[in-house]
């Protein structure tokens, strides 16, 4: 069925979802079940499989992200899109039960973030049917008794002097500034910086002494090109990418200069992150493809990864990718090896929810930051953690390296005034 069919059928029927039909297991129809009874327009349909269920903000939503026109297109040339594209698929939905009590259908919508419970139970032949629909407005109609809602007594007592919102009638302030609080906790933003601190004994030739006397009289190094670490940070459209990679020093027993490889991964890292946001750019023009998202950290290491192998560049290293959701104020890292990240939150920051004694005034305290998160480390044995590499200059190598799919990948969410 078409976009505009169903949500034709929708103002029709006076509902607010639809079961999905399949009759032949390819297109389908929309069959309704409402508060009162269980109609179709389409009765052939109700011989068909269920394939899912659509409702009035699924299409609300569709339609916006989408642009679509009238008939369901994008443009005279783009696509039509069917129900089938809008609708929550079968192996999604949650049902309930005949004999389920109405308490456990309010706490399943509940969990479950659902407005509409499909209702299955044991049918002819020991297989399962649907029984009905159970919505959000029949669970709170069943909160009331007909004497209370019905009749003009209730009318009169319930309704009367509150229909029509009173001349000159505005927001509260109140209101107002607790929409913008909200609004300004929830837009999330990164300010950043990095720095690359080179071991103080470093040598040129790459060497560390382990200790000053052995390093000599010479002034300590500072600089970062000797080092085998690379990184970069980035902020392009509103769009922010950390990444840091440590290149594995043993590579200089078989004469390879373990700076090629992490350096070139983390320079092909910084070219996917561009390309992505490039992309996007040019893609936003369209109605389609406005709201793309991001690359997720795991693609920019996988990418990075096939670029620098075909380059053949020798050695290995570890790497760590992290990006901020804005749409979900989540921080989302990729990671292999023992690179990682490390979220640090204050304390008595009201944002962060923590319960402590509050009497202890900040300038007396010691400290008043404590670890929120910390990434695990990814370690085959003690000083060998997992790492991307390349052996094409070595025929003779015999060791192993892990790929992107070993990476241990995240989301969690981040607070106003996390470090």
């Amino acid at each position: 069925a078409s976009i505009r069919s169903a949500v034709k059928h929708l103002v029709y029927e006076k509902i607010g979802s639809s079961l999905v039909i399949s009759p032949t297991g390819e297109e389908t129809s929309i069959t309704s079940t409402n508060d009162s009874n269980n109609s179709s327009n389409d009765v052939g349909a109700l011989d068909g499989e269920i394939a899912g269920i659509v409702t009035a903000r699924d299409l609300l939503r569709f339609i916006h992200e989408h642009q679509l026109l009238s008939d369901g297109s994008t443009s005279e040339r783009g696509p039509r899109y069917t129900v089938a594209d809008v609708m929550t698929p079968k192996d999604k939905l949650v049902y309930c039960s005949p004999t389920d009590s109405v308490r456990r259908c309010r706490e399943i919508m509940f969990q479950c973030k659902v407005r509409n419970l499909p209702v299955i139970g044991e049918g002819k032949g020991g297989r399962y049917e649907l029984k009905g629909l159970v919505t959000m407005k029949m669970i709170a109609d069943s909160s009331f008794s007909l004497a209370e809602t019905g009749g003009k007594k209730g009318y009169i007592h319930n309704v009367t002097g509150r229909k029509g919102l009173p001349e000159g009638t505005k927001i509260s302030e109140d209101v107002i500034k607790r929409a913008e609080k909200q609004r300004q906790l929830t837009a999330l933003d990164m300010e950043l910086g990095s720095y690359s601190l080179p071991h103080p004994f470093k040598r040129v030739d790459g060497g560390v002494a382990m200790n000053r006397r052995l390093f000599g009289a010479e002034e300590l190094c500072m600089d970062d090109s000797v080092c085998e670490d690379a990184h970069f940070t980035l902020k392009v459209h509103e769009q922010t990418y950390m990444c840091v990679a440590d290149g594995v020093g043993s590579w200089r027993q078989y004469g390879v200069d373990p700076r090629l490889y992490s350096h070139r991964l983390v320079e092909n890292a910084l070219k996917v992150v561009e390309a992505d946001a490039h992309h996007r750019e040019i893609m936003g023009q369209s109605p389609l493809e406005r709201d793309m998202d991001a690359i997720h950290p795991l693609d920019v290491i996988t990418d990075a990864w096939h670029l620098t192998s075909s380059e053949e560049v020798t050695g290995s290293s570890t790497i760590c990718v992290a990006t901020l959701d804005k749409k979900l104020n989540q921080l989302s890292y990729s990671n292999i090896g023992d690179c990682g990240l490390m979220v640090v939150r204050h304390i008595d920051s009201e944002t962060a929810g923590y319960m402590r004694e509050r009497q202890l005034p900040r300038y007396l305290r010691t400290n008043d930051l404590r670890i929120a998160y910390l990434s695990q480390q990814q370690l085959r044995s003690f000083n060998l953690p997992y790492q991307l590499g390349c052996s094409a200059g070595l025929p003779n190598y015999q060791g192993s390296f892990e790929s992107p799919a070993d990476a241990d990948t995240a989301s969690i969410p981040v607070m106003p005034g996390d470090i």
